[in-house]
């Protein structure tokens, strides 16, 4: 990882990176000039700073699928989610779920009525969640799946989501996420996206 401090002066314009480290407390001062070599430099740093986020991408793609992969049984269909709900299940399953949504902890467990303090000790005493609420994590999670296949990436299905969609009346599908029908409303937008209707 790239450390320290690069400063970059454009007009009255600011921009720091990290680059030296930070125990120097050195900041440069540049300006784009062509006899200066900052322009190399700052597009070194450019490739430098967009490899390392293609690289985090990678990793929480293989981690996403992680995920997936180890609720694939649960999530497969709504007979099986229902299934697995009336059962119960860990409190781990709201952590992964957030890992997967990249939404705030503390948002996330407010869309499940539940504040997050409660869900810590659950995880930590290794209780299951009720079953309303472990249906809509499994909902959730089967529905992340699915925006991933349909959008490539979680990503481009995280965007998705912010923004208003005409088969859903044209609100936002996050808004929608609060409640086990809203979820359903939002899979079968994507099902119609999958097959060819406009988002």
């Amino acid at each position: 990882m790239v450390k320290g401090h690069w400063s970059i002066v454009i007009g009255h314009w600011s921009l720091v990176f990290s680059l030296k480290p930070i125990e120097t407390e050195q900041i440069i001062f540049g300006h784009f000039s062509k006899n200066s070599g900052q322009v190399s430099y700052l597009c070194f740093l450019n490739s430098v700073l967009m490899h390392e986020a293609v690289v985090k991408s990678k990793q929480e793609s293989v981690n996403h699928s992680s995920i997936f992969l180890r609720y694939d049984k649960s999530i497969r269909d709504l007979f099986a989610i229902v299934s697995e709900a009336k059962k119960g299940v860990n409190a781990k399953a709201f952590f992964d779920m957030v890992s997967v949504s990249g939404i705030d902890k503390n948002k996330m467990a407010g869309l499940m009525n539940v504040s997050l303090k409660t869900l810590l000790r659950y995880k930590q005493q290794n209780k299951k969640l009720s079953a309303t609420k472990s249906e809509r994590v499994l909902k959730l999670l089967a529905l992340y799946k699915k925006g991933n296949e349909v959008f490539g990436d979680t990503n481009a299905f995280r965007r998705w989501l912010e923004k208003p969609a005409y088969g859903l009346n044209s609100m936002t599908p996050i808004e929608l996420m609060h409640t086990s029908g809203g979820i359903d409303l939002i899979q079968e937008e994507l099902t119609r996206i999958e097959f060819g209707d406009v988002a």
